[in-house]
Parts: C-alpha cells; sequence; structure tokens
C-alpha cells in the first residue's frame, strides 16, 4: 500500500471517530447515562452570607467568595455532580436581592469597618443551566483536543508523504535537508496545536 493511500485512509477514519465522538445533534436534554438532571429539585436558599472589610469593594467580594464557597458545599451533595459557577454568574443569576453594605457597629462582627450581607438561591431551573452549560463545555473541550490531535496526525501524514515522494524524486541527493524539513513541519504544527490550546 502506498504512503498516499495509507494517509488518506487514516485520515478517513480520523474524521469518522470525530463524527462518533459528537454529542447528539437530536436535541434531547439528556446527561451521561441517559439520566436528566431532577426536575424536581426543591430550591435551595443560603443563610444570610456576610463579607467583612475595611473597603465596601473588598467586603462585598469576601461576601461573594463566601457565596460562593457556601454553594460549592451544597452543589458536592447533589447529583449529577456540577462544577460551582464563578462570582459573576452568581451576581448576576443567583441572588435573592441586591448585597446590603452596612457601617453601623452593631451589624458588623468584627473589626472592620464595612460589612456586606446577601443571599443567594438555587432553583430546579437554575440548575439545569448550570448542569446543560457544563456539558456544553466538555464537549466543546474533547472537540477541540480531538481537532488539535487530527491536526497533528495529518500534518505528520502529510510530511511523510512529502518526504516519501521528493525522496523518490531526488533519488536520495537531498535526503538529509527533507528529513530536517519534514521535522520542522511537523515541529511547527505541533508548536502551533500547543499554542493554541
Amino acid at each position: 500500500m502506498s504512503p498516499t493511500r495509507f494517509s488518506r485512509l487514516l485520515f478517513i477514519g480520523w474524521i469518522a471517530v470525530g463524527f462518533l465522538a459528537q454529542p447528539s445533534l437530536a436535541g434531547d436534554k439528556k446527561g451521561k447515562n441517559g439520566k436528566k438532571p431532577q426536575a424536581s429539585r426543591p430550591e435551595w436558599v443560603s443563610d444570610v452570607i456576610r463579607g467583612e472589610d475595611d473597603s465596601p469593594d473588598l467586603a462585598e467580594s469576601l461576601a461573594f467568595v463566601n457565596a460562593r464557597n457556601a454553594l460549592e458545599q451544597y452543589l458536592l451533595t447533589q447529583r449529577p455532580l456540577v462544577q460551582t459557577p464563578d462570582n459573576e454568574y452568581i451576581r448576576n443569576h443567583l441572588l435573592i436581592e441586591q448585597p446590603k453594605l452596612s457601617s453601623d457597629p452593631n451589624d458588623i462582627k468584627s473589626d472592620k469597618k464595612y460589612a456586606v450581607t446577601l443571599k443567594i438561591s438555587l432553583d430546579a431551573d437554575k440548575f439545569a443551566e448550570i448542569y446543560n452549560h457544563q456539558r456544553e463545555q466538555t464537549s466543546r473541550d474533547r472537540m477541540m483536543g480531538l481537532g488539535r490531535t487530527l491536526a497533528i496526525v495529518v500534518a505528520f501524514l502529510a510530511a511523510v508523504s512529502g518526504y516519501l515522494r521528493l525522496e523518490e524524486a531526488t533519488k536520495g541527493y537531498y535526503t538529509t535537508w527533507l528529513r530536517v524539513g519534514a521535522i520542522s513541519f511537523v515541529g511547527a504544527v505541533g508548536a502551533g496545536m500547543w499554542l493554541i490550546s
């Protein structure tokens, strides 16, 4: 079998593997093993979460860090497991009411100047949204990894095929330069894939 025919067959095989690894396009909302996230999940509401500091901005940031930690503790007890969303998502989607800033010494439990209190909640719809976003991100990451691998394999096969054709055409006079060129080409493609990731 010629190297060109072999590289074409290998390329077609990689494309077939890519299509088989692709998630279903039928639009079903099922997760891993065909299970949907629980739709009858009760709403979770946090206790009052506090953040205290000498700066109002830092006190609010600490309150959101504490809110994220409380949410993470809750999500660890839930199935299917999902990653804890970032502070920006919590701020935009999970707050029950706007954070309350207080500089009253009676509200502050430490020697700091400001306290921020907030409450968050997570219902079944928001949980499903977080779960689906995580699935899409995982699928996207896997497809990018497969694409990088495929690009490196195709570059390697193209370099081998080009090397063999040019080696045959030049009757061995430029063997060293052809090898250097083939290795450089594969190395450049590999470095490019590494920089993209």
